[in-house]
Protein backbone atom coordinates (compact mmCIF):
# COMPACT_ATOMS: atom_id res chain seq x y z
CA UNK A 1 0.00 0.00 0.00
CA UNK A 2 2.78 2.28 0.38
CA UNK A 3 2.97 5.10 3.39
CA UNK A 4 0.47 6.72 4.26
CA UNK A 5 0.56 10.74 5.10
CA UNK A 6 -0.12 11.24 8.57
CA UNK A 7 -2.83 13.75 9.46
CA UNK A 8 -4.25 15.05 13.00
CA UNK A 9 -6.46 12.79 14.22
CA UNK A 10 -5.47 9.56 12.07
CA UNK A 11 -4.70 6.01 13.14
CA UNK A 12 -7.53 4.12 15.31
CA UNK A 13 -10.09 6.49 17.71
CA UNK A 14 -11.26 3.53 20.31
CA UNK A 15 -14.99 4.88 20.83
CA UNK A 16 -15.16 3.75 24.60
CA UNK A 17 -18.34 1.98 26.06
CA UNK A 18 -19.99 4.48 29.51
CA UNK A 19 -20.25 2.41 32.45
CA UNK A 20 -23.18 2.77 34.45
CA UNK A 21 -24.68 1.55 37.49
CA UNK A 22 -27.89 -0.09 38.38
CA UNK A 23 -29.41 3.19 38.95
CA UNK A 24 -28.32 4.59 35.59
CA UNK A 25 -25.93 6.74 37.04
CA UNK A 26 -21.80 6.76 35.67
CA UNK A 27 -19.68 4.20 36.97
CA UNK A 28 -16.41 6.41 37.47
CA UNK A 29 -14.33 3.46 38.80
CA UNK A 30 -15.56 1.20 35.59
CA UNK A 31 -14.66 4.69 33.29
CA UNK A 32 -11.12 4.60 34.42
CA UNK A 33 -10.48 0.68 34.17
CA UNK A 34 -12.25 1.00 31.02
CA UNK A 35 -9.64 3.54 30.01
CA UNK A 36 -6.71 2.31 31.30
CA UNK A 37 -7.68 -1.03 29.60
CA UNK A 38 -7.96 0.21 26.22
CA UNK A 39 -4.80 3.29 26.20
CA UNK A 40 -2.74 0.29 27.36
CA UNK A 41 -3.98 -2.05 26.00
CA UNK A 42 -3.10 -5.08 27.88
CA UNK A 43 0.54 -4.08 27.57
CA UNK A 44 0.44 -5.09 23.66
CA UNK A 45 0.09 -1.32 22.57
CA UNK A 46 -2.87 1.02 22.41
CA UNK A 47 -5.23 3.35 20.38
CA UNK A 48 -4.50 6.91 18.93
CA UNK A 49 -7.45 8.29 20.37
CA UNK A 50 -10.32 7.73 22.85
CA UNK A 51 -14.21 9.23 22.02
CA UNK A 52 -15.97 9.36 24.39
CA UNK A 53 -19.74 9.50 24.07
CA UNK A 54 -19.69 8.19 20.52
CA UNK A 55 -22.90 5.54 19.60
CA UNK A 56 -20.83 2.64 21.68
CA UNK A 57 -20.71 5.31 24.86
CA UNK A 58 -24.20 6.00 24.45
CA UNK A 59 -23.84 9.36 24.25
CA UNK A 60 -27.35 10.34 22.48
CA UNK A 61 -28.91 9.19 25.80
CA UNK A 62 -27.13 10.41 28.63
CA UNK A 63 -28.36 13.48 30.49
CA UNK A 64 -26.76 16.61 29.95
CA UNK A 65 -25.13 16.45 33.79
CA UNK A 66 -24.17 13.07 32.94
CA UNK A 67 -22.42 14.14 29.92
CA UNK A 68 -20.40 16.80 31.65
CA UNK A 69 -19.36 14.16 33.77
CA UNK A 70 -18.10 11.52 31.79
CA UNK A 71 -16.04 14.80 29.94
CA UNK A 72 -14.40 15.78 33.22
CA UNK A 73 -13.41 12.19 34.28
CA UNK A 74 -12.77 10.96 31.32
CA UNK A 75 -10.28 13.70 29.95
CA UNK A 76 -8.78 14.05 33.28
CA UNK A 77 -8.35 9.74 33.12
CA UNK A 78 -6.69 10.37 29.51
CA UNK A 79 -4.82 13.26 29.79
CA UNK A 80 -3.44 11.96 33.68
CA UNK A 81 -1.91 9.00 32.22
CA UNK A 82 2.01 8.67 31.59
CA UNK A 83 2.05 5.75 29.15
CA UNK A 84 -0.58 7.24 27.10
CA UNK A 85 -0.40 10.48 24.62
CA UNK A 86 -3.37 9.98 22.47
CA UNK A 87 -6.02 12.67 21.38
CA UNK A 88 -9.17 13.02 23.39
CA UNK A 89 -12.84 13.49 21.54
CA UNK A 90 -16.47 13.87 22.62
CA UNK A 91 -19.25 12.92 21.12
CA UNK A 92 -22.07 15.70 20.76
CA UNK A 93 -25.27 14.25 19.39
CA UNK A 94 -28.10 16.66 20.70
CA UNK A 95 -31.36 17.78 18.74
CA UNK A 96 -30.29 21.18 20.73
CA UNK A 97 -27.82 23.09 18.85
CA UNK A 98 -28.18 25.14 22.21
CA UNK A 99 -27.38 22.29 24.61
CA UNK A 100 -24.43 20.80 21.79
CA UNK A 101 -23.11 24.13 22.07
CA UNK A 102 -22.71 24.01 25.55
CA UNK A 103 -21.28 20.72 25.76
CA UNK A 104 -18.56 21.45 22.91
CA UNK A 105 -17.31 24.61 25.25
CA UNK A 106 -17.23 21.98 28.37
CA UNK A 107 -15.39 19.59 26.65
CA UNK A 108 -12.70 22.67 25.65
CA UNK A 109 -12.91 24.05 29.10
CA UNK A 110 -11.66 20.09 30.58
CA UNK A 111 -9.20 19.42 27.98
CA UNK A 112 -10.77 17.46 25.43
CA UNK A 113 -8.61 18.02 21.99
CA UNK A 114 -11.69 17.88 19.61
CA UNK A 115 -15.45 16.86 19.40
CA UNK A 116 -17.21 14.51 17.30
CA UNK A 117 -20.61 15.90 15.83
CA UNK A 118 -23.57 14.80 13.96
CA UNK A 119 -25.57 18.31 13.79
CA UNK A 120 -29.23 18.22 14.78
CA UNK A 121 -31.73 15.07 14.22
CA UNK A 122 -35.24 14.18 14.75
CA UNK A 123 -36.70 16.90 12.49
CA UNK A 124 -36.37 16.02 8.99
CA UNK A 125 -34.58 19.37 7.06
CA UNK A 126 -32.24 19.94 4.52
CA UNK A 127 -28.92 18.71 4.29
CA UNK A 128 -27.69 22.49 3.83
CA UNK A 129 -29.92 23.70 7.23
CA UNK A 130 -27.89 20.29 8.84
CA UNK A 131 -24.61 21.55 7.19
CA UNK A 132 -25.19 25.54 8.79
CA UNK A 133 -25.98 24.29 12.28
CA UNK A 134 -22.38 22.05 11.83
CA UNK A 135 -20.99 24.92 10.81
CA UNK A 136 -22.39 27.51 13.99
CA UNK A 137 -21.06 24.78 16.35
CA UNK A 138 -17.60 24.80 14.83
CA UNK A 139 -17.48 28.76 14.85
CA UNK A 140 -19.11 29.47 18.01
CA UNK A 141 -17.48 26.31 19.74
CA UNK A 142 -14.22 27.22 18.77
CA UNK A 143 -12.85 22.93 19.22
CA UNK A 144 -11.38 21.02 16.06
CA UNK A 145 -15.00 19.28 14.73
CA UNK A 146 -15.04 16.04 12.89
CA UNK A 147 -18.48 15.49 11.50
CA UNK A 148 -20.54 12.15 12.15
CA UNK A 149 -22.47 10.78 9.34
CA UNK A 150 -25.06 8.23 10.42
CA UNK A 151 -28.05 8.86 8.52
CA UNK A 152 -29.37 5.74 9.62
CA UNK A 153 -29.33 7.53 12.93
CA UNK A 154 -29.65 10.94 12.39
CA UNK A 155 -31.75 10.79 9.18
CA UNK A 156 -29.86 12.72 7.35
CA UNK A 157 -27.43 11.67 4.62
CA UNK A 158 -24.85 14.03 3.42
CA UNK A 159 -24.14 14.42 0.22
CA UNK A 160 -20.20 13.77 -0.68
CA UNK A 161 -20.01 16.83 -2.09
CA UNK A 162 -20.93 18.69 0.89
CA UNK A 163 -18.68 17.02 3.14
CA UNK A 164 -16.19 17.85 0.77
CA UNK A 165 -16.74 21.37 1.48
CA UNK A 166 -17.42 21.25 5.38
CA UNK A 167 -14.19 19.59 5.28
CA UNK A 168 -12.26 22.59 3.68
CA UNK A 169 -13.52 24.82 6.77
CA UNK A 170 -10.54 25.73 8.94
CA UNK A 171 -12.40 24.41 12.07
CA UNK A 172 -13.55 20.65 10.70
CA UNK A 173 -10.46 18.20 11.05
CA UNK A 174 -12.18 15.49 9.18
CA UNK A 175 -14.97 12.90 9.41
CA UNK A 176 -16.17 9.98 10.60
CA UNK A 177 -18.76 7.47 8.31
CA UNK A 178 -21.04 4.95 9.43
CA UNK A 179 -23.35 4.50 6.73
CA UNK A 180 -21.35 1.53 5.29
CA UNK A 181 -21.24 2.93 1.69
CA UNK A 182 -17.87 2.33 0.55
CA UNK A 183 -18.56 4.26 -2.78
CA UNK A 184 -19.53 7.48 -0.65
CA UNK A 185 -16.56 7.10 1.09
CA UNK A 186 -14.15 6.83 -1.84
CA UNK A 187 -15.89 9.73 -3.23
CA UNK A 188 -15.42 12.00 -0.07
CA UNK A 189 -11.58 10.80 0.15
CA UNK A 190 -11.01 12.20 -3.68
CA UNK A 191 -12.70 15.39 -2.65
CA UNK A 192 -10.21 15.66 0.42
CA UNK A 193 -7.43 15.96 -1.91
CA UNK A 194 -4.55 16.56 -0.17
CA UNK A 195 -6.20 18.40 2.72
CA UNK A 196 -5.51 17.66 6.21
CA UNK A 197 -9.11 16.58 7.32
CA UNK A 198 -9.37 13.05 8.06
CA UNK A 199 -11.34 9.94 6.81
CA UNK A 200 -12.33 7.86 9.09
CA UNK A 201 -14.71 4.66 8.72
CA UNK A 202 -16.79 3.16 11.68
CA UNK A 203 -17.70 -0.15 11.14
CA UNK A 204 -14.69 -2.64 11.24
CA UNK A 205 -14.88 -5.00 8.87
CA UNK A 206 -14.66 -2.31 6.42
CA UNK A 207 -11.45 -0.59 7.78
CA UNK A 208 -9.09 -2.00 5.34
CA UNK A 209 -11.16 -1.46 2.18
CA UNK A 210 -11.09 2.12 3.16
CA UNK A 211 -7.51 2.59 4.49
CA UNK A 212 -6.66 1.00 0.58
CA UNK A 213 -8.03 3.35 -0.69
CA UNK A 214 -6.58 6.40 1.19
CA UNK A 215 -8.66 6.57 4.13
CA UNK A 216 -6.81 7.29 7.74
CA UNK A 217 -8.28 5.10 9.97
CA UNK A 218 -11.17 4.56 12.14
CA UNK A 219 -13.31 4.73 14.86
CA UNK A 220 -14.30 0.82 15.47
CA UNK A 221 -16.14 -0.47 18.41
CA UNK A 222 -14.18 -3.63 18.54
CA UNK A 223 -10.88 -1.71 19.96
CA UNK A 224 -12.52 -1.21 23.43
CA UNK A 225 -11.28 -5.24 23.55
CA UNK A 226 -8.78 -5.70 21.52
CA UNK A 227 -7.03 -1.92 21.56
CA UNK A 228 -3.41 -3.28 20.54
CA UNK A 229 -4.70 -5.34 17.38
CA UNK A 230 -6.95 -2.26 16.09
CA UNK A 231 -4.40 0.30 17.12
CA UNK A 232 -1.44 -2.02 15.38
CA UNK A 233 -3.19 -2.45 12.46
CA UNK A 234 -3.61 1.17 11.36
CA UNK A 235 -0.02 1.74 12.46
CA UNK A 236 0.91 -0.58 10.27
CA UNK A 237 -0.77 0.79 7.02
CA UNK A 238 0.05 4.70 7.78
CA UNK A 239 3.66 3.19 8.10
CA UNK A 240 3.44 1.19 4.68
CA UNK A 241 4.22 -1.83 6.86
CA UNK A 242 2.57 -3.96 4.90
CA UNK A 243 3.95 -7.47 5.93
CA UNK A 244 2.52 -6.40 10.10
CA UNK A 245 -0.28 -4.84 8.70
CA UNK A 246 -1.43 -7.92 6.79
CA UNK A 247 -1.08 -10.57 9.68
CA UNK A 248 -2.39 -8.28 12.06
CA UNK A 249 -5.63 -7.61 9.58
CA UNK A 250 -6.14 -11.32 9.70
CA UNK A 251 -6.79 -11.00 13.46
CA UNK A 252 -8.65 -7.68 13.06
CA UNK A 253 -11.54 -9.12 10.26
CA UNK A 254 -11.71 -12.63 12.08
CA UNK A 255 -12.43 -11.21 15.35
CA UNK A 256 -14.40 -8.70 14.16
CA UNK A 257 -16.60 -10.95 12.13
CA UNK A 258 -17.30 -13.37 14.79
CA UNK A 259 -18.18 -10.74 17.44
CA UNK A 260 -20.85 -9.05 15.83
CA UNK A 261 -23.58 -10.41 14.03
CA UNK A 262 -24.10 -9.91 10.52
CA UNK A 263 -27.03 -7.44 9.96
CA UNK A 264 -27.43 -6.59 13.68
CA UNK A 265 -27.55 -2.78 13.53
CA UNK A 266 -26.27 0.07 16.59
CA UNK A 267 -28.42 -1.08 19.45
CA UNK A 268 -26.76 -5.18 19.46
CA UNK A 269 -23.31 -3.36 17.93
CA UNK A 270 -23.30 -1.30 21.40
CA UNK A 271 -24.72 -4.10 23.83
CA UNK A 272 -21.94 -6.53 21.82
CA UNK A 273 -19.55 -4.19 22.87
CA UNK A 274 -20.31 -3.42 26.50
CA UNK A 275 -21.29 -7.32 27.09
CA UNK A 276 -17.53 -7.95 26.01
CA UNK A 277 -15.91 -5.19 28.11
CA UNK A 278 -18.09 -6.61 31.26
CA UNK A 279 -16.75 -10.21 30.58
CA UNK A 280 -13.39 -8.35 31.00
CA UNK A 281 -14.36 -7.07 34.25
CA UNK A 282 -13.78 -3.63 33.52
CA UNK A 283 -17.57 -2.92 33.93
CA UNK A 284 -20.81 -4.10 34.60
CA UNK A 285 -23.76 -5.54 31.77
CA UNK A 286 -25.72 -2.33 32.83
CA UNK A 287 -26.89 -0.40 29.84
CA UNK A 288 -28.27 3.15 30.18
CA UNK A 289 -31.95 3.82 29.45
CA UNK A 290 -33.88 2.60 27.47
CA UNK A 291 -31.33 -0.29 26.54
CA UNK A 292 -31.02 -1.86 30.02
CA UNK A 293 -29.42 -4.99 31.23
CA UNK A 294 -27.50 -7.24 29.42
CA UNK A 295 -28.81 -10.59 30.86
CA UNK A 296 -26.64 -13.75 31.60
CA UNK A 297 -28.14 -15.07 28.23
CA UNK A 298 -27.01 -16.55 24.88
CA UNK A 299 -26.10 -12.80 23.83
CA UNK A 300 -23.38 -12.73 26.90
CA UNK A 301 -22.31 -16.55 26.74
CA UNK A 302 -21.79 -16.05 22.45
CA UNK A 303 -19.43 -12.87 23.41
CA UNK A 304 -17.55 -14.81 26.18
CA UNK A 305 -16.90 -17.60 23.62
CA UNK A 306 -15.58 -14.76 21.11
CA UNK A 307 -13.30 -13.39 23.91
CA UNK A 308 -11.98 -16.61 25.02
CA UNK A 309 -11.02 -18.21 21.19
CA UNK A 310 -9.39 -14.95 20.37
CA UNK A 311 -7.76 -14.69 23.70
CA UNK A 312 -8.31 -11.81 24.87
CA UNK A 313 -7.83 -10.66 28.24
Amino acid sequence: MGQHKRRRFSGMIAPVVTPVDEDGGLDVAGLSDVLDYVMEGSGDGGVDGILLMGSTGEGASLSEGMKREVVERGVEVCKGSSNWEGEVLIGVMSCSEVDALKLIEWSGACGADGVLCGGPFYFKVSEGVVAESLVRLVEKGGMPTMVYHFPAVTGHRLSAGLMGELMKHEGVVGMKDSSGDLGYVKEVIGLRDEGEAVVLVGPDVLLKEVMCMGGDGGVCGGANLWPGVYGGYCEAVLRGNDDVAAVLWEKLDGFARDLFLEGGGVNEAVRTVKAGMAELGLCEKWMGAPLGLIGDDGESKRVAQVIQRWGIG
